[in-house]
């Protein structure tokens, strides 16, 4: 995250810590519960295949955090970016080995929970704000949870039925 001219890379971030104004937020492999989520992409591969295909997996999460303040909602955060990984996988069709990738927008929003119930939210997945949808969440402690939106996203968007190509 962009704060001041230096970027932040914290994954779990107190709304109060969020600025008024569109914040950028950059993560790769190299953060631990981004490793983890591409580890959980390969949980379906033998060890030797793992080892066979090393560090050429990515992935990675380029957008910006903003906090709105005194509205319906309360104070709230959203969140928009896009999300790309590359990994490895099995084809459906031949059980082959291939490389499969996951490109996705996300639109994301963490509202505090009494706000959820005050106006019957609770079995919501989704919340239109600005005339843009986005995918609901609570603040926990009052917190925004970023790694388990990337999860969700990336485990969501992940092709059940990946097929080799063949030339």
């Amino acid at each position: 995250m962009t704060q001041n001219g230096r970027i932040m890379k914290r994954d779990k971030l107190f709304l109060s810590q969020v600025s008024t104004q569109p914040t950028e937020i950059k993560f790769d492999k190299t953060a631990e519960f981004m490793q983890n989520i591409l580890n959980d992409l390969h949980e379906e591969l033998e060890s030797s295949e793992v080892k066979m295909v090393g560090d050429k997996e990515n992935i990675s999460f380029e957008g910006t955090v903003e906090r709105k303040v005194g509205t319906r909602y309360g104070d709230y955060a959203l969140i928009r970016g896009n999300i790309s990984a590359e990994f490895y996988t099995h084809c459906v069709v031949s059980g082959e080995l291939m490389k499969d990738q996951i490109h996705t927008e996300v639109k994301a929003t963490f509202i505090d929970e009494s706000y959820g119930e005050r106006y019957q939210l609770e079995e919501e997945t989704t919340l239109f704000l600005n005339d843009e949808e986005y995918e609901l969440y609570y603040l926990e402690n009052n917190k925004i949870d970023l790694p388990k939106v990337i999860n969700e996203f990336v485990f969501l968007n992940k092709n059940p039925y990946p097929k080799k190509v063949l030339n």
